[in-house]
């Protein structure tokens, strides 16, 4: 046995130096770790205080937490249930989702239940990402606003980590129609990204500028053989089709304003209805000019469909943006 002016001495099992027994401490594995070891392969879950392996360790809600507290606490979105549904301020019946990521999203496990939204975690965000089931209509734009309201009473937040994406669904389009609509897609990128943030415009590598030409869609063989090899972070991610059966609005800024949710998949839903049908020289007279001009030819599409107005809001977001404004008819949306 030791005597008392003896200390007890013990390996560490990862770098095997010797430490006093009080300086080490046990890592997931049950072995013996120096501070230097156990920091390196282990950590301490701040929700159930179990000690796991590092490299499983998530951040969530300013907390690092182990993987078995995160697998109790995703769920799916349930289904809409909308039986019949009203198009007077979307206009398109074209089904849509959105996925909202956040950076703070505190007892967000209260929501299971309140809404249709479901809950899943993203390794690229410090919150969850909340996802939509299948939504269409006004009724579906409630739905949006209702789990914005339930988000800003919880205190919710979003950073500039933080994405919205938008599905919409093209299951039912031709494959000439989808040609089409990839095609007016990559020819409008210059008035879309004017809508979005610099950050997201620029340097976002989550949804960045399209890494085809619009030629090549023009010219491909197989327009779904194309779309399946594209790259899924293109501001739209044709490779969704394959697996979901939609295209993929990647561009957006976070968001949990309903209006501003709501707004973007209003303008997409109306572009692809206006743009499925039509030619490629049709495609190519309205937006082969510059920025200004794309965007102009974007409001006159969202409109000419009717409905909600939004060309004035996004005519003040590129304002915003430091774009020109690009042109002054009076054409003012209703403000809500």
């Amino acid at each position: 046995m030791p005597t008392a002016t003896q200390v007890c001495r013990t390996e560490c099992a990862y770098c095997h130096e010797h430490f006093e027994t009080t300086n080490l401490a046990y890592t997931h594995l049950g072995q013996w770790a120096c501070s230097r070891c156990w920091l390196q392969y282990s950590f301490q879950c701040d929700r159930c205080g179990a000690i796991a392996p590092r490299n499983g360790r998530l951040f969530r809600d300013r907390q690092t937490v182990c993987r078995e507290c995160t697998e109790t606490e995703t769920w799916d979105p349930s289904p809409s249930g909308i039986s019949i549904a009203s198009y007077a301020k979307i206009v398109s019946k074209r089904k849509f989702g959105v996925e909202l990521e956040t950076s703070l999203s505190a007892d967000y496990r209260s929501l299971k239940g309140q809404t249709l939204f479901g809950a899943k975690y993203d390794c690229s965000v410090s919150g969850m990402e909340f996802i939509s089931p299948i939504l269409y209509g006004d009724e579906g734009l409630e739905e949006v606003e209702f789990f914005c309201d339930l988000a800003s009473d919880k205190a919710f937040d979003v950073d500039d980590n933080c994405g919205y994406h938008l599905h919409l669904d093209v299951r039912d389009e031709t494959t000439v129609q989808l040609r089409h609509i990839a095609y007016a897609y990559a020819k409008s990128y210059a008035a879309w990204r004017n809508l979005v943030s610099s950050y997201r415009a620029n340097d976002c590598n989550y949804c960045h500028a399209p890494s085809y030409s619009a030629s090549s869609i023009k010219t491909c063989r197989r327009i779904k053989d194309f779309m399946a090899r594209t790259d899924r972070y293109n501001y739209l991610n044709l490779y969704a089709f394959e697996r979901l059966g939609t295209v993929e609005v990647r561009l957006h800024d976070a968001s949990l304003h309903a209006k501003t949710i709501n707004y973007w998949v209003i303008a997409h839903t109306r572009f692809i209805d206006a743009v499925h049908d039509m030619t490629y020289a049709e495609i190519d007279a309205l937006f082969d000019g510059d920025a200004g001009s794309q965007f102009n030819e974007l409001c006159r599409i969202w409109d000419m469909a009717g409905g909600q107005r939004i060309s004035e809001f996004y005519r003040r977001r590129v304002h915003e943006h430091g774009a020109p404004r690009p042109y002054d008819e009076d054409c003012d949306d209703d403000e809500d």
